[in-house]
């Protein structure tokens, strides 16, 4: 015996260590991999390990590129390469990306999905001249990248790459201020081209200036650098500095010095930057403070009226409401050129620039549920506020509704009998569906804290699964697949526990002796076991308003011989009744003999009842994959099956 004993542990090592081995041989062919919440193994010959979509984006290892270039309209495209990655720099496969522009005249792209290095490239081009700023927006992940792109937009007809000789052409762009390389058909660089065809900066202008200036009123500028022929010399990167040389210039709000880069192409407009504190006339000068030859003046006449603020910024985008959408679409109309921040519920949660025009527009990220409030600030190029758009309030509302529980009425029906359904949920729910076998059932709202449908049960004995679906106003959805079944039992066969396939169902004997013993706001019953038939397993208490309506029931869950109903109305009178329950399913022919009791007075309980099983007490006790959620008292249950149909007959012979 001990050599066949050993031989078999010596088989089992021997098959473990062959297990070993095929194990190591594998793990030698892939990479290895810190650990990650998420993320898919390459072979050893890849250099990467691929991070899938449910990984978190993380912006400090994203990134788009180029951040700055500059595009002839009509004749290029701008290219944007984005990269995806979690905070592990792994990068991310298969979300789903789509543009965001500052200017409604860009031609956008479609929405791409990265791929496995992360990667998705974007083609870009415009209609009109300016610059655009790019957002990168992943839908899968509802979430706007930090990173942003600027593309500048020339007209073709500006540039000088048509006077390349005939045996050259234009390539291999560069992102540097607008320039190009032009090469002979060997490839060698036999000359530069410009994006443009201006001279040298002869002066600074100031442009696009309201009509009407006011004390107090924050205006917005633009100052373009331009040649001799007043055309804008794109390629201007000298800094400026603003000066009052007519006028009281302690009564003035100046510009901070600025220096011009490639995303400004000659011109920059400064927002709200300027502002007058008292009324007369001023000369603003802006001067390059390297070649102070370069200047420009401006004459503003201030009148003594205020201007308001709230005139700069309107929103058009969220409205007030309730919204199931977690991401939200803010725009509006402001100042043209404006530095702009979103504010929600006092935190800023992002920033934009209104276009040429005036619009502007911003995707926020997920939002949580509950309240917000939404408001758009202007602010100077110092970073201050200077005008607020009005506060725009609504409500995130994502949460499914909340059910409560299924309930029929009878708990246990006859074949072909009427039964009402209930279910117990929020108040105010668009549409509750019930389905019951074969049946759908579109539930009313009773107005008394539940929703109800009457219909005759299947003409078949047997116990139905019911589906019941909530839809609220928002769209929000709750599914509930394994709730209370409809149980049909036979008609004229009381007491059995008929199902598809069985003719009956084993039997146990008969409860007596059944006693009600009031108390505050509950019952508590005791009676005698049955003497003969199979051993009970539990009871199944009724009770109700009526001798004939018994129509709540409750499951003991144990064979102990006294239980008590909780949360009953000191004063109303109550009727109960009990059965027994075998292993089997069994139920007793006859119900016990009926009692009444009314909570609210107080009767002596005898110590085998004080120091029995009671029902709340006895939860602790049940069986976890009995029920999902454990036999609560009063409505709970209504699983009285055939036993209902025993008491019926029983109430009907009395």
């Amino acid at each position: 015996m001990k050599t066949k004993i050993l031989s078999l542990v010596a088989g089992w090592i021997l098959i473990l260590s062959l297990l070993t081995v095929s194990f190591a041989y594998d793990f030698e062919s892939v990479k290895t991999i810190e650990p990650s919440t998420s993320t898919v193994a390459t072979s050893a010959s890849t250099n990467s390990t691929l991070s899938v979509s449910s990984s978190i984006v993380s912006d400090d290892f994203s990134e788009v590129s180029p951040s700055e270039q500059v595009v002839r309209i009509g004749k290029d495209e701008g290219e944007l390469e984005v990269i995806l990655r979690d905070s592990n720099g792994r990068p991310i496969f298969g979300d789903v990306l789509t543009l965001v522009s500052s200017r409604d005249s860009d031609v956008m792209p479609s929405a791409k999905m990265t791929d496995e290095n992360g990667v998705a490239v974007f083609n870009v081009n415009s209609n009109t001249p300016g610059v655009s700023t790019y957002s990168i927006f992943d839908l899968t992940k509802n979430k706007v990248l930090t990173s942003r792109a600027k593309i500048v937009y020339f007209n073709s007809t500006d540039e000088i790459f048509n006077t390349t000789p005939s045996n050259s052409y234009v390539t291999q762009r560069s992102y540097s201020p607008y320039s190009a390389s032009v090469l002979n058909s060997q490839n060698a660089v036999i000359g530069h081209a410009v994006g443009n065809s201006a001279g040298p900066v002869s002066h600074l202008a100031f442009k696009d200036l309201p009509q009407a200036v006011s004390v107090g009123q924050n205006i917005s500028f633009t100052l373009s650098a331009m040649d001799q022929s007043e055309q804008i010399a794109m390629e201007y990167d000298g800094t400026v500095h603003f000066a009052v040389t007519s006028g009281d210039a302690t009564s003035v709000n100046l510009p901070s010095d600025y220096t011009f880069g490639i995303q400004d192409a000659g011109a920059h407009t400064f927002s709200l930057a300027l502002s007058f504190n008292s009324p007369g006339t001023y000369v603003i000068e802006a001067r390059d403070i390297i070649d102070t030859q370069i200047f420009g003046t401006l004459t503003v006449v201030v009148s003594g009226t205020s201007g308001s603020a709230s005139d700069l910024i309107t929103l058009s985008n969220p409205v007030p409401g309730i919204f199931a959408n977690k991401t939200q679409v803010v725009s509006g109309v402001a100042t043209p050129g404006a530095k702009l921040k979103i504010y929600d519920n006092n935190s800023e949660i992002g920033s934009a620039t209104a276009d040429s025009t005036g619009n502007f527009m911003f995707v926020t990220a997920a939002m949580s549920d509950g309240d917000h409030e939404i408001f758009v600030a202007i602010i100077n190029d110092g970073g201050t506020i200077v005008a607020s758009s009005s506060k725009i309030k609504f409500k995130i509302d994502t949460t499914p509704p909340t059910f409560e529980k299924l309930e029929y009425i009878p708990a246990g029906v006859a074949a072909s009998g009427e039964v009402e359904a209930r279910v117990y949920a929020e108040t105010n729910l668009l549409k509750i569906i019930l389905q019951v076998g074969d049946g759908t059932y579109e539930m009313k709202d009773s107005g008394n804290g539940y929703y109800s449908a009457k219909f005759k049960a299947p003409a078949t004995a047997g116990q139905y699964p019911s589906v019941v679906t909530l839809s609220d106003n928002l769209g929000n959805q709750t599914k509930k697949e394994k709730e209370t079944p409809l149980i049909v039992g036979v008609q004229g066969t009381p007491g059995l526990s008929d199902v598809p396939g069985a003719t009956s169902a084993p039997l146990v004997g008969d409860v007596t002796n059944l006693i009600a013993y009031p108390g505050d706001h509950k019952v508590t019953l005791k009676w005698d076991a049955p003497k003969t038939g199979n051993p009970v397993k539990f009871y199944r208490v009724f009770y109700g308003i009526a001798p004939n309506d018994m129509k709540y029931a409750v499951d003991t869950w144990t064979a102990a011989t006294n239980w008590y109903i909780p949360d009953l109305i000191n004063g109303k009178t109550y009727y109960f009744a009990v059965v027994a329950v075998d292993n089997e399913g069994g139920i007793s022919s006859h119900v016990s003999n009926v009692v009444t009791g009314i909570p609210g007075s107080s009767t002596y309980l005898p110590p085998d009842v004080m120091e029995g099983t009671a029902g709340a007490e006895h939860l602790a006790e049940i069986p976890k994959d009995v029920s999902e959620s454990g036999p609560e008292i009063a409505f709970l249950f209504a699983v009285a099956g055939l036993g209902g149909i025993a008491f019926s007959q029983f109430s009907k012979k009395k």
